[in-house]
């Protein structure tokens, strides 16, 4: 269409020159369009060999924004700096030479301006266009079956200067530039999405859980690389299977009729399941299978997707675990708290008969008897204080080195010949801090379980590390804390445990031995002890493997100490000081007062810390040698008994005495620095030595 109607044009050998060059034109641009990567670069390219091989003064090309007829923008040009040939109309639309490109863009049709001075479609480039040179314009619309593109737009600098055959040429050449761009765009929005495929497919092989995907009849398709790490199974042994390759037994029949109820019917199903790996380890993932449509809403395939939950639930049935433990040791402090007292006088009240009664007296043998069944019972509520941390401690720098390498003689005694002990200390340990006869508490319990699992014999390993636990570790064993540790593990060739006797190894009471040779106390004794000692014990062990008990202590630096309890020889001292007695118990205090008052001593014997307070005030001043007080004691406990009198007598030796220790009493049990312990029960032999060696400090 021409805006004049005039058909006009250079005529006979000038216009035949002319379809040479428009020919010449359209070739360079096919290929241009041909070997096209990016359209960008197309459209600056085509507008330049227009402009060139064509002769024209200026060719530029708009694009569409929304793939209509309503405006365009400027895209590529020949020229630089050529946006005078844009004009925003009062809608806000751009069209490129004004009305020109609406009108091509309209009618779908090239529209041919003859004279731009004289038409009123462009009347408002005129002034541009007569001052550019532009005289004759031909706009060309980019349109392909289903899409509106743009406008190419042509300059000649004469007016009436393009023929019909060329501009049939250039309408073919921009045929040819729309099917090029919207190839190009095809390409590039296949590529896009070829890209979002293989990205999506990186997610799901990278992806941090299990999934698969399996048809109608559960037969696996695709697995993920998660699935290979978690299972042990090859993607090649996996496809083709059904997923009750992965049963274990331990999931119930319940489960999977709910399980395959839902997704049939074209539910999503959640829950936990109990798997086993290819080499038979068992492990738990929590799952969500669900049905995958057609487009016509058709269940084809189901996908499922599973977290490897094991470790979590470990964790929890650790941290349950650890609860209970805490409940029970709560229980067996207070009850111990009573008992002790108990046994304190039961002990002494034998001595006293035994006493009272001539050496060849029968009678004796039934007191001592009493005696020594009293002495067992204080040792099993003394495992109980030591389960529930309520025992005090004098924790020291400790050479665990030294510790075990001075216990070699010991535990190969208790062990005895048919089993070999094998000591592997670390020549570059360091230090730990931890109650050195705790310790060795624990090393013999863990020695005595190690034997009495190898009845046919074996070898006890002691070893010894310094480790850097990470996160990694801490978010496995539960309870325990990043940082430097010293590393004891005691292994054995033995029996192993199972799994079901390991979540409960640790509880007091309980035992795999046979009726009559446990008492179930020992395992928990050393659990109290390392836990009190701010440790933490592990245990690795499977049937008919072996077992190693692994005990982190902190690390502390500086040279170890090397302390030596005092040892009783000889008969019971006696002395001549005076002792102030608080024990708001009625046997144990009488029985007290009576042994220190028979062996010389002049005691001053109070019921509660105010009655203490009363005759600490009424005493001159270096008249009490010594304060023996129970920590236990209504309204006013031991240690703030023996603080308020030390705040008068600084000089004051302090006592303290106890069945258990409270936590609120002392911070994790630590004695307080520059008193002494002595733990109920004691026997008045126990109680003479301990006074004696407080008062010779």
């Amino acid at each position: 269409m021409e805006e004049s109607g005039a058909k006009s044009g250079r005529g006979g050998e000038e216009d035949l020159n002319w379809v040479r060059r428009a020919r010449r034109l359209r070739g360079s641009a096919s290929r241009a369009i041909v070997h096209a990567q990016k359209e960008n670069t197309l459209l600056k390219e085509v507008c330049g060999i227009v402009a060139k091989e064509g002769g024209y003064c200026l060719a530029w090309i708009g694009l569409t924004s929304s793939g209509t007829a309503d405006g365009v923008e400027l895209a590529a040009a020949s020229q630089e700096n050529v946006d005078y040939v844009c004009h925003r109309s009062p809608a806000g639309k751009v069209f490129g030479g004004c009305l020109l490109a609406a009108e091509a863009l309209r009618t779908g049709r090239p529209y041919h301006v003859e004279n731009m001075g004289e038409a009123t479609v462009c009347a408002c480039l005129r002034v541009v266009a007569l001052k550019l040179g532009c005289r004759c314009a031909l706009v060309l619309p980019l349109i392909t079956a289903d899409r509106v593109l743009g406008v190419l737009v042509v300059y000649t600098c004469e007016m009436h200067a393009m023929a019909e055959p060329e501009i049939e040429l250039l309408a073919e050449l921009a045929g040819d530039l729309a099917y090029g761009i919207a190839a190009l765009r095809t390409r590039t929005e296949r590529s896009q999405a070829e890209n979002e495929v293989r990205k999506l497919l990186r997610v799901i092989e990278q992806s941090p859980v299990i999934i698969l995907l399996t048809d109608r009849k559960g037969k696996i398709e695709y697995v993920n690389s998660r699935f290979t790490k978690v299972t042990g199974y090859s993607r090649q042994e996996a496809l083709g299977q059904n997923p009750r390759m992965l049963k274990s037994g331990e999931t119930s029949s319940e489960t999977y009729q709910a399980l395959w109820s839902a997704i049939s019917s074209g539910e999503e199903w959640r829950g936990e399941l109990h798997n086993k790996k290819k080499n038979g380890e068992l492990y738990w993932v929590s799952a969500s299978i669900s049905p995958l449509r057609s487009a016509e809403g058709n269940i084809t395939h189901f996908v499922g997707i599973q977290e490897d939950v094991t470790e979590k639930k470990m964790l929890q049935a650790q941290f349950q675990q650890a609860q209970k433990m805490e409940g029970v040791g709560r229980l067996a402090g207070g009850v111990a708290h009573d008992f002790n007292n108990l046994m304190t006088a039961v002990l002494s009240y034998c001595s006293f008969l035994t006493d009272a009664l001539a050496p060849g007296d029968p009678r004796r043998q039934d007191v001592e008897e009493i005696e020594r069944t009293a002495m067992r019972a204080a040792e099993l509520t003394r495992q109980l204080l030591a389960f529930s941390r309520r025992q005090i401690i004098s924790p020291r720098v400790l050479s665990v080195n030294g510790l075990i390498l001075g216990m070699d003689k010991m535990l190969r005694r208790i062990i005895g010949e048919d089993v070999e002990l094998v000591m592997l200390p670390n020549a570059s340990l360091d230090t730990a801090l931890a109650d050195p006869g705790q310790m060795e508490q624990v090393v013999v319990n863990l020695a005595v379980n190690a034997r009495d699992a190898m009845p046919g014999g074996g070898k006890v390993i002691l070893e010894t590390f310094s480790v850097n636990l990470d996160s990694e570790f801490t978010r496995s064993h539960a309870g325990a804390a990043e940082g430097e540790f010293v590393l004891l593990s005691v292994s054995d060739t033995g029996e192993g445990i199972s799994e079901e006797a390991k979540t409960r190894l640790f509880e007091p009471f309980f035992t795999t031995k046979e009726q009559g040779k446990g008492t179930g106390l020992g395992l928990a004794t050393c659990y109290g002890i390392v836990k009190q000692n701010g440790g933490n014990i592990y245990v690795e062990s499977r049937p008919g493997g072996g077992s190693t008990f692994k005990i982190y202590l902190p690390r502390m630096n500086g040279e170890p100490e090397n302390i030596e309890a005092p040892r009783q020889v000889g008969p019971p001292p006696g002395g001549t000081e005076t002792v102030l007695v608080a024990e708001d118990e009625t046997t144990v205090r009488e029985s007290v007062v009576r042994t220190l008052q028979k062996h010389g001593y002049t005691v001053l014997s109070a019921s509660d810390g105010e009655q203490a307070l009363r005759l600490a005030a009424r005493e001159s001043p270096g008249k009490i040698d010594l304060l023996l007080t129970d920590i236990v004691m209504p309204q006013m406990s031991g240690t703030e008994l023996a603080g308020r009198i030390q705040q008068r007598r600084p000089g004051l030796r302090i006592l303290l005495t106890s069945g258990y220790t409270d936590e609120k009493i002392f911070s994790g049990g630590i004695l307080p620095s520059g008193m002494s312990f002595m733990p109920k029960p004691f026997s008045p032999e126990t109680l003479l030595f301990k006074v004696r060696e407080v008062l010779d400090r």
